[in-house]
């Protein structure tokens, strides 16, 4: 698990919710054992932990919005165009093509989930990786 919301539990412990995601963020299934979907719907966080807007069906990752239907954020990054290099990057990528391995809270900055590194060291090589430093 890397964040995701998958169930929502009352003071006794009672499942009242339970959320199914594909790696990409989909709803694939929605259990809501209040008797109803509104308890499911009023919570505004999924998948990751990303804020979701049940109205356009988009995570909202702090700086930008992901459409999980086509695993893309539907606006440009803009860190990657302040470093002049825009060429060999996809700028709509969302967690450059990796939802399993990789995390991006801020709609920024995709990491190695930190449920799959082993160490600092690991961390910053992914890092160094990915900005080719």
């Amino acid at each position: 698990m890397q964040g995701d919301i998958v169930n929502i539990v009352d003071s006794y412990g009672s499942i009242k919710v339970s959320y199914i995601y594909d790696a990409w963020g989909n709803i694939i299934h929605t259990t809501d054992n209040t008797g109803s979907l509104e308890l499911a719907k009023k919570n505004p966080y999924r998948y990751r932990g990303y804020r979701f807007d049940e109205e356009t069906g988009w995570y909202y990752l702090q700086s930008r919005y992901y459409n999980p239907e086509i695993g893309r954020f539907i606006n440009a990054d803009g860190l990657i165009g302040e470093t002049g290099d825009i060429l060999g990057h996809n700028m709509y990528a969302y967690t450059q093509n990796n939802p399993v391995m990789m995390v991006d809270p801020s709609g920024e900055f995709a990491w190695v989930s930190y449920s799959r590194c082993c160490s600092w060291s690991s961390s910053r090589r992914s890092i160094c990786l990915l900005y080719n430093w």
